[in-house]
């Protein structure tokens, strides 16, 4: 067998334990049945599934309102929430599996391919195969990780555990590294910004420890500093199409994020010896395992021995972890964007990722061990980590119990615990067909129809009337009133309800009117920014060095 043979199953045999792994490390929680675990945002993240599904239904393939969710009224989720990496599950969907199906589907999916980059990831820094087999398991299975993932439901963050390596490897690359590669840190924080926005604070909260403890080396070679450049600015580019109409959206008008905190630092934040606890029952919505803080111990007793990257790391998951702790001041950064983090056991994100790159890299690295130990010692992590992943499933499957068929009655009105979206101040509700007219008196209304973010009707009216519709008030809608386009207005009250937060159009006589989701001009050009700068990132990571490399071969010859 020569050796391209032994690279071929060796390959093949690792990407077979992880789509091995894939499957296990859901299957007593989400595939065995009959019943499931109902995880917290389970609710919310199955109902914008079928939003996004049914919008590809009516041919609107990248909406910014799902119109499944606030029971028809509209949701931004397109807007604040981006769903570009929820598409596998919303197009299995479409060709007719099941909600549950797709769902379970797009786990082993999600899985597969956080085993697959962490592989690569650490590879590509450290050359060795079983040393990133050994972090792409450890890392793949963390407890928290699998807390997100099955028990909160967080998919957002789930898909954050999927880029964050490509993050950390960019940023080291273009300070220690080969700093031609700069490009994976821009694709690991774009793929941050369209997974999960508050997990990309983080992102930066890290990049910025990283680099201040790393300022020497990056401003003694300038090119370096200036790669590090290039990639933000690549990420920002590419990630247009997220912040900036976001940020239209809220300063357009005032949300309910805006005026309400659902949740506080301070009050979410918990002691050293309660995550304890939580990680030694090993069940919870904060389970950081108990395998991370045993690394950090270990990490902290060989400190000296180690090598300057590692000790790098292992300080800012010491940091990180502090702050995820009740002992730091959280209560005075409750008036900045700090609190969008909302809750400060986030930072295990990064906490988990640190410690299960250190502890793979020492086992690498370390040279008194011999190869028998070695390797014993990795396969007892291995199976420990396997082992504590079943025992969280098996303790998951007593709880919460729900049937697929419970789950297929999708229930559009959840929009996550705060509801953070809707207008602020809005206290009305409505149903998705229904209509109302001030004044009642003398008003016909026919051929009335509603096709997703469409809405037309005949009007024949005697005097001026306001029509306030069943669609949650955002910028980008607009009214077409006998083929005339007028912008909508926030509504005014109704028989002394005040209707603030729905869509308001003022008719006079007799005509048509269609209300519709036009979009902005702000989105339509964040979208085409990001995707001309994909088109010219390809270019330049992909085609570009082809060409170069095709010329200088031709030149050889």
């Amino acid at each position: 067998m020569n050796n391209k043979t032994k690279q071929l199953f060796t390959t093949f045999g690792t990407y077979g334990l992880f789509l091995f792994l894939s499957v296990f490390s859901i299957y007593w929680v989400w595939l065995k049945g009959p019943t499931y675990f109902n995880g917290d945002d389970l609710a919310f993240h199955l109902a914008r599934i079928e939003g996004l599904s049914q919008s590809i239904s009516s041919g609107e393939f990248l909406p910014r309102i799902n119109y499944f969710l606030a029971e028809g009224m509209g949701y931004p989720t397109g807007i604040f929430y981006p769903e570009l990496f929820l598409y596998p599950a919303a197009i299995l969907r479409y060709f007719g599996f099941s909600v549950v199906t797709s769902y379970q589907l797009y786990l082993i999916l999600l899985n597969f391919i956080t085993f697959v980059i962490a592989y690569n990831c650490f590879y590509s820094v450290n050359k060795s195969k079983w040393g990133a087999l050994l972090f792409s398991v450890i890392y793949g299975l963390s407890s928290y990780r699998m807390s997100d993932v099955l028990y909160r439901a967080a998919i957002g963050e789930s898909l954050a555990f999927l880029f964050f390596p490509l993050v950390y490897v960019g940023i080291y690359q273009i300070i220690y590294g080969d700093k031609k590669k700069w490009w994976i840190l821009a694709i690991g924080m774009t793929g941050l910004v369209y997974s999960h926005p508050l997990s990309t604070l983080l992102s930066c909260i890290f990049l910025l420890i990283y680099c201040l403890i790393s300022i020497r080396p990056l401003f003694k070679d300038r090119s370096r500093l200036l790669r590090l450049v290039l990639a933000t600015g690549a990420a920002a580019l590419l990630s247009v199409d997220v912040y900036l109409p976001m940020l239209e959206q809220v300063l357009f008008q005032r949300l309910r994020m805006q005026d309400v905190s659902m949740f506080y630092l301070a009050k979410e934040a918990q002691s050293i010896g309660e995550y304890l606890s939580i990680a030694y029952n090993n069940i919870g919505y904060n389970n950081i395992g108990i395998l991370i803080p045993i690394g950090l111990l270990i990490g902290l007793i060989y400190l000296k021995k180690e090598s300057k990257e590692n000790q790098r790391l292992l300080f800012i998951a010491i940091l990180f972890f502090f702050l995820a702790t009740s002992y730091f001041p959280h209560a005075l950064f409750h008036g900045t964007f700090f609190n969008a983090i909302q809750f400060p056991w986030r930072y295990f994100l990064i906490v988990t990722f640190l410690v299960c790159w250190f502890v793979a890299d020492s086992l690498v690295k370390v040279n008194k061990l011999t190869f028998k130990t070695r390797t014993t010692l990795v396969g007892l992590l291995l199976l420990l980590t396997i082992g504590l992943n079943l025992q969280n499933q098996l303790q998951l499957n007593k709880f919460r119990p729900t049937t697929a068929k419970q789950f297929e009655q999708l229930d559009g009105n959840s929009l996550g615990y705060g509801k953070e979206f809707l207008p602020s101040g809005m206290e009305a509700w409505a149903t998705p067909t229904s209509l109302l007219s001030e004044p009642q008196d003398h008003v016909e209304i026919t051929n009335m129809s509603r096709n997703n973010n469409a809405f037309f009707l005949h009007y024949n009216v005697s005097s001026s009337t306001r029509l306030i519709y069943p669609i949650l008030y955002y910028k980008g809608y607009v009214a077409e009133v006998n083929g005339t386009e007028k912008a909508v207005e926030d509504a005014e009250s109704y028989k002394g309800t005040n209707m603030h937060g729905l869509v308001q159009v003022t008719v006079k006589g007799k005509g048509t009117v269609l209300v519709w989701y036009k979009g902005t001009i702000i989105q339509k050009v964040s979208r085409w920014i990001s995707l001309v700068s994909l088109m010219l990132f390809f270019f330049y990571i992909v085609i570009l060095p082809k060409v170069t490399n095709h010329k200088d071969n031709n030149q050889r010859t």
